[in-house]
């Protein structure tokens, strides 16, 4: 009878049952089950064939890859046959692959089988076979010179958009620190770079009809008098797209409008409204720049947009959008009759107005517009368009409910200019710590509950301000993109912090291969402190408005609030009569509109500025009050002796730089205690 017969039954699917396999990959594959049938596990060294079929080109670009990464970057030689192998080898298969699941796998879905035979990667499209292939090489990077572990893998994306933003506009990249850029991004399985060319410190890409673009607009004079600047010419741009497509990544170019437009305009200044001078091209902020609204700007930058479509074969075209002031437009009777001639409420309607001829003229050459969450506001996003989220998880879940495809690109959270950990050996950036582990805590899904799908992914922005190195640029997105790249790929359900802290060691290893040399803190390290030494970094800057973490000449960064130059130490024992602070003065160079007006001065007794000590609280009794007159203004900090008196006993000290003036900018290295 059957029902004598299901104990066994279960017994038999008990023992069939397939075994979960750790794999030291990042992201994390949607499934990975153990094969106890090779215990020894399979041994791919030099010498182990890749297999394609004659005629099967995709197949063979990816092998391409593949070959070359492991020779490059593992040490082993893969030789391609394209007869067929009986012993072992790499084989891709190009077809479509069987899915447990109920959603089939798509484009860059895979399936990878490391057994018996070596290695099959089997895919219905070129994406999937180049994500099969990479996963096969983060595990054989993972285990140099080991027989990798038998195990069947299926996998594709959870999201179709996994993206990363590079500012090339602040500070400018080398073509080969790009194209490293793009090889760990396509190990990480990532798919968009958004290429941020153009803002208000330079204008990067060579458009032959406007050549003053890059002749004027790409260069500047820095606060230490020096030029900088540089572009991108056409040739370069063709072979940066072309090696992304290589590695399945989509580029796509940002064009900023109507804001950020500072450097166009010193180029073309009929353009628009400048609303600073040429002097302040090097500060860093919010600036009033913004194009105008006449027939003439339009057709200009709708010509930009043509030279840029011919560039970028992809989609989307970003055109910005975000922090664009109205004043310059409020100012100009020309703009004001422009907005009543169009029957408009105000600049904001102008604003909206502004993209949407932007986003119609890119759709009807087939491409779709991108811009930052401020259109909201404006109205402007047409539909189809795609909203770039900064601002909240709850502007986002707006964009989203008003129709819109979002993607989610969340301040501070997946913002990689921020510090990776609080210790002094951070490079320069912006304030606020972010760990991976900030980034992977964040769930993508939970803003899209109620929206159907629209929310297409993730983005992480590598916004470069205080990012002045190719080597700086690297270290800061990783490893936070290792955990983005997890969020954008793999299910809710199998992410896990304890199993991708687990898989950290691996993902270090692997940028080492690529010389990429984050700080120990990234990966959880705590650098060993100095005794005695309270470093800014230690301390809490005391309102945390705008707290940058800003290069000196000396051998450390100092966090510093520019809008209240005010640092609370933690609890130190005052057994000494004197300490010794580090001070240092740096430009005040930055654009910060209506804030301007509430940055936090503290008037100085005498005529200079001074450094003022306070016991516990800035309100608390006064220790101290130092003239700062013999620093000298050259960013190199200065060891300044602040006697104490009689204080004892174990406090809080608030020490501030008391001033008339926001410049300079007083910036505090360390407080040492004999």
């Amino acid at each position: 009878m059957p029902a004598k017969r299901w104990p066994a039954l279960a017994a038999v699917a008990l023992i069939a049952a397939p075994v979960r396999a750790e794999v030291p990959v990042i992201p994390l594959p949607q499934t990975a089950e153990a094969d106890a049938g090779v215990p020894g596990g399979i041994a791919l060294g030099s010498g182990t064939p890749i297999m394609v079929q004659a005629d099967d080109t995709d197949a063979a670009g990816v092998a391409d890859w593949l070959g070359d990464i492991a020779h490059q970057r593992l040490g082993l030689h893969f030789p391609r046959k394209v007869q067929q192998v009986q012993g072992l080898a790499i084989r891709f298969v190009h077809k479509p692959v069987d899915s447990t699941d109920a959603k089939p796998l798509g484009g860059e879905g895979y399936r990878l089988d490391i057994d018996a035979r070596g290695a099959t990667i089997t895919a219905p499209a070129r994406a999937g076979l180049f994500y099969g292939a990479v996963t096969l090489a983060q595990l054989l990077a993972a285990t140099p010179g080991q027989p990798l572990a038998a195990v069947h893998i299926t996998d594709a994306p959870h999201y179709a958009w996994r993206g990363l933003m590079l500012d090339s506009a602040r500070h400018m990249q080398s073509v080969p620190a790009i194209e490293r850029l793009i090889d760990l991004m396509a190990l990480h399985k990532f798919n968009r770079l958004q290429w941020h060319l153009t803002d208000d410190q330079g204008w990067r890409l060579q458009i032959p009809a406007f050549p003053r673009l890059t002749s004027v607009g790409a260069w500047r004079v820095g606060p230490d008098g020096k030029r900088y600047g540089g572009f991108y010419t056409q040739a370069q741009v063709r072979h940066v797209v072309a090696y992304a497509a290589a590695r399945g990544i989509t580029i796509v170019p940002e064009i900023e409008m109507p804001g950020h437009a500072l450097a166009a305009l010193r180029a073309y200044p009929e353009w628009g409204f400048a609303g600073v001078p040429a002097s302040a091209q090097a500060d860093w902020g919010v600036f009033p720049s913004i194009f105008g609204v006449e027939p003439v700007t339009l057709k200009a930058l709708q010509t930009v947009l043509d030279e840029v479509m011919a560039l970028f074969p992809g989609r989307e075209i970003a055109t910005g959008g975000d922090e664009a002031l109205h004043d310059q437009w409020r100012a100009s009777p020309a703009v004001q009759a422009r907005i009543k001639a169009l029957g408009l409420r105000d600049e904001t309607a102008l604003q909206g107005w502004f993209a949407g001829q932007m986003a119609r003229y890119l759709a009807a050459h087939g491409r779709q517009a991108i811009g930052w969450d401020d259109l909201l506001a404006a109205g402007g996003i047409p539909e189809g368009a795609v909203v770039l989220s900064w601002h909240s998880p709850q502007g986002a879940t707006t964009a989203l409910k008003a129709g819109h495809d979002v993607v989610l690109a969340t301040d501070p959270v997946f913002y990689f200019d921020h510090r990776q950990a609080p210790g002094r050996d951070e490079p320069p950036g912006r304030g606020t710590v972010i760990t991976p582990a900030d980034i992977y805590a964040v769930d993508p899904g939970s803003v899209d509950a109620a929206t159907s799908g629209h929310l297409l992914g993730v983005q992480g922005q590598i916004w470069t301000e205080y990012v002045r190195s190719d080597a700086q640029m690297l270290a800061m997105a990783w490893p936070r993109a290792a955990a983005l790249a997890e969020l954008g790929w793999t299910t809710p359900a199998r992410r896990d912090w304890t199993g991708f802290s687990a898989r950290l060691p691996a993902e270090a290893q692997l940028l080492a291969r690529w010389q990429v040399q984050p700080t120990p803190g990234a990966f959880g390290v705590t650098t060993a402190a100095v005794a005695g030494e309270v470093p800014s970094q230690a301390m809490q800057t005391c309102s945390n408005r705008i707290a940058l973490n800003l290069p000196t000449a000396g051998e450390h960064p100092a966090l510093v609030d520019i809008m209240d130059r005010c640092w609370v130490t933690p609890p130190v024992a005052l057994d000494a009569p004197t300490i010794t602070v580090r001070i240092a003065t740096l430009p005040f160079n930055y654009q910060l509109a209506a804030d301007a007006k509430t940055i936090t001065l503290r008037p100085p007794v005498g005529n200079g500025d001074e450094l003022v000590v306070r016991q516990d609280t800035c309100d608390g009794p006064e220790l101290a009050r130092v003239p700062l007159d013999a620093v000298p203004h050259d960013a190199v900090p200065t060891a300044v002796s602040v006697p104490l008196g009689a204080a004892t006993g174990t406090h809080k000290l608030c020490l501030f730089a008391a001033s008339r003036s926001p410049a300079p900018l007083w910036a505090i290295e360390t407080v040492t205690l004999p």
